[in-house]
């Protein structure tokens, strides 16, 4: 079985930061070849399932695949400003504030990996989040009203399951592409761990968050 935890505690190791969401991606795969040698892996592997509640077919990719153990895993990169040297290594990091659309395109590969678990294409998924942004692992500005994306909120112990959409209209603000309500057919808890730290001070913490699809968390 894979120890999804276990490899991100070795990667933390010698890559506590990286570049890109595909610098992760292959840094991670990588660290699962070192881990299972045999193991034959694929990254951005197209394929297709039913989409929720329809008879079309979804055109996606899986970010890696493990082929000869059938474990899908769909990975995110959040970060904020961030400029500075690590290990005599410049590191110029974008700001991704739009912390709706990143819980959503997070919830969003849940769903897709429950699709490709349901529809044979893999045995095991884990969707894994990255980031350096506190509001994701807390309910920090949770408790407004009716805030847009109150029902795609992961902090830290919250479970997640069944059919999430947009509070008011999904038009307003929304990213194209992201209108659709999101459909959980499994029950997810949000469980954060620390993954790296840069120094002292604000902001200096990554953390991450893991879910497993087809077995229980």
């Amino acid at each position: 079985m894979l120890d999804i935890h276990g490899l991100m505690a070795d990667l933390s190791k010698h890559r506590p930061i990286f570049h890109s969401e595909a610098d992760f991606q292959h840094a991670l795969a990588l660290e699962i070849h070192k881990a299972i040698p045999d193991c034959e892996i694929r990254l951005e592997l197209p394929y297709r399932v039913l989409g929720p509640q329809s008879d079309e077919t979804d055109k996606n990719h899986m970010d890696i695949y493990l082929t000869t153990e059938k474990i899908a895993i769909e990975l995110k990169y959040r970060t904020r400003e961030r400029k500075g040297k690590w290990n005599n290594e410049l590191f110029v990091l974008k700001n991704q504030s739009a912390h709706d659309s990143g819980r959503y395109g997070f919830l969003k590969d849940i769903e897709r990996l429950d699709r490709v678990v349901a529809d044979g294409k893999a045995k095991l998924g884990f969707a894994v989040l990255l980031t350096d942004e506190q509001p994701f692992w807390t309910q920090t500005g949770s408790r407004k009203s009716n805030p847009k994306d109150k029902y795609f909120r992961i902090y830290e112990g919250r479970r997640v399951t069944g059919e999430m959409k947009w509070c008011g209209n999904p038009a307003e603000g929304t990213i194209r592409g992201m209108e659709d309500p999101i459909y959980l057919t499994g029950s997810y808890r949000m469980r954060w761990r620390d993954y790296s730290s840069l120094g002292e001070g604000k902001h200096q913490r990554f953390r991450y968050l893991a879910v497993s699809v087809g077995r229980n968390p």
